[in-house]
């Protein structure tokens, strides 16, 4: 495509990658399980089962209760998440997940993408558990050191590692502290700032640089590589 009308072709399409972050992660999933084009997925601070995301979030969790009718209990609540997520099953990041790396619906079976997933445990918007969910459902190893372990996941190589799952690099990264670059004081990781942070973009240009150069991408631990100090008591 010419996407500056200078009558030159700008973007090569035999070669695409997708970086997806919040909404653009949570909505990656299905991109990744419909298209057999990606050759390589960054889905950052991404999740599962929206219904979660709205229910369990730190910033939207609270507006659901202070709101509900008067006369409506926490269980009549639960009850109508439950029937909410039912509606939301057909395009549910969650519902594509286990389409991704492994059981592939278009295109060759053995075409699965590069994938990386990054998880903010300080996450107030897309909480834990919705990016749990999303993990399990794309069956996706994670990579020490581990904050958060997440059940039926199994343990990644140690990294840096290329190509550990029937030919594609795939992990899942955990985030607790991040640093907006390499003297910033360390803190808490969170959903807007992990993205951007020193060690995200790091770990994003370790993944993506070999990918460009025709190589498999690798999945790093950014906190190793860039010596990041631990958060402080």
């Amino acid at each position: 495509p010419d996407i500056d009308g200078d009558g030159k072709v700008d973007l090569l399409t035999d070669k695409l990658g997708y970086l997806g972050v919040s909404l653009g992660g949570i909505m990656g999933p299905e991109l990744l399980a419909l298209s057999s084009d990606i050759d390589a997925a960054i889905l950052s601070v991404p999740g599962g089962k929206v219904s979660s995301i709205i229910q369990s979030s730190k910033q939207f969790g609270p507006l659901i209760y202070a709101f509900k009718p008067e006369g409506t209990s926490d269980g009549d609540v639960d009850r109508f998440f439950a029937v909410l997520q039912t509606l939301l099953d057909a395009g549910d990041a969650a519902s594509y997940a286990p389409y991704v790396l492994k059981a592939r619906i278009r295109g060759p079976k053995d075409h699965a993408p590069h994938l990386l997933i990054q998880m903010a445990i300080g996450d107030d918007i897309v909480p834990n558990v919705a990016t749990r969910n999303l993990a399990r459902g794309l069956g996706i190893p994670i990579v020490a050191p581990v904050v958060q372990p997440i059940s039926t996941l199994v343990a990644a190589p140690t990294v840096p590692f290329s190509n550990n799952v029937a030919g594609v690099t795939a992990g899942l990264f955990q985030f607790d502290r991040v640093r907006d670059h390499a003297k910033a004081p360390v803190q808490a990781s969170d959903h807007s700032g992990t993205p951007a942070s020193y060690e995200a973009f790091a770990q994003d240009s370790a993944f993506l640089s070999p990918w460009l150069a025709g190589n498999a991408p690798q999945i790093i631990d950014p906190y190793a590589e860039l010596q990041t100090p631990p958060l402080k008591n």
